[in-house]
């Protein structure tokens, strides 16, 4: 069954490539540009999720990654997991 997300995406600064996504729930996420690509971190109830939008032609390729924090930081660094990618090619339409 589909899902349909109505999300708005606006600028925040442009000198410094930082832009928001307004998912229309009261869920804003922040996102930075660099190149043609849009990359935006965020965790939720204990899950860290990455996500990407990047536009190669007439193509926008989006991936978002989502995992869990390590248990024990190594040396002062934190790992998370990666459990799952999701991978979508929009392309368009004629």
């Amino acid at each position: 069954m589909p899902v349909v997300k109505d999300y708005t995406l606006r600028l925040k600064d442009a000198a410094k490539h930082e832009y928001v996504t307004d998912e229309g729930d009261g869920v804003v996420l922040a996102d930075y540009l660099f190149g043609n690509k849009l990359y935006s971190v965020f965790e939720t109830q204990g899950i860290v999720l990455t996500s990407t939008y990047e536009l190669i032609g007439d193509k926008l390729i989006f991936e978002v990654t989502s995992g869990r924090k390590q248990a024990e930081p190594s040396q002062g660094v934190i790992n998370y997991s990666v459990d799952n990618l999701q991978r979508v090619v929009f392309k368009k339409g004629k």
